[in-house]
């Protein structure tokens, strides 16, 4: 029950650091290729490119994000109310 939640936890902790992380990553390295092709030295650029992917990215999957820790909430909940009534009362 309860290392059934934490995987489930581990998971949507992947799931939802994954994809804005993995965007970051592919476009950091488009950026620093065409850095490399046209011999850009702005070291700033980078940095741009890989906060407006990311916060797209975030914009565009937030509802599908939101889902994945609402549902987790919702189980670690019911997890909680089955701990709490095989709890003695004192």
């Amino acid at each position: 029950m309860i290392s059934e939640l934490l995987v489930k936890a581990l998971e949507t902790a992947l799931l939802v650091s994954a994809l804005p992380l993995g965007s970051g990553c592919l476009a950091a390295q488009l950026v620093a290729l065409i850095q490399s092709i046209f011999q850009i030295q702005e070291q700033t650029l980078g940095y741009v490119v890989k906060f407006a992917v990311m916060s797209a990215v975030i914009v565009i999957f937030s509802n599908y994000l939101l889902g994945l820790v609402a549902e987790l909430f919702e189980d670690a909940l019911k997890v909680m109310l089955l701990i709490g009534k095989g709890a003695p009362s004192w």
